[in-house]
């Protein structure tokens, strides 16, 4: 997963022990909210928006 999101553009450090990916979405410009439901409406792929992990998110 991490070298896909790094394909696409999308910075994503490897994680360190966890089974999950945090990629950056900040090139898109979009908040994280709406990255999730655009990711959800035109791909059928649901995530949480970062932002639910707080400021660092």
């Amino acid at each position: 997963m991490v070298k896909f999101f790094n394909e696409m553009g999308l910075d994503c450090h490897l994680p360190g022990g966890a089974f999950y990916v945090f990629p950056s979405i900040h090139k898109t410009g979009m908040t994280s909210e709406h990255f999730a439901e655009k990711l959800l409406l035109e791909e059928r792929v649901a995530v949480v928006p970062g932002s639910v992990f707080g400021a660092g998110g």
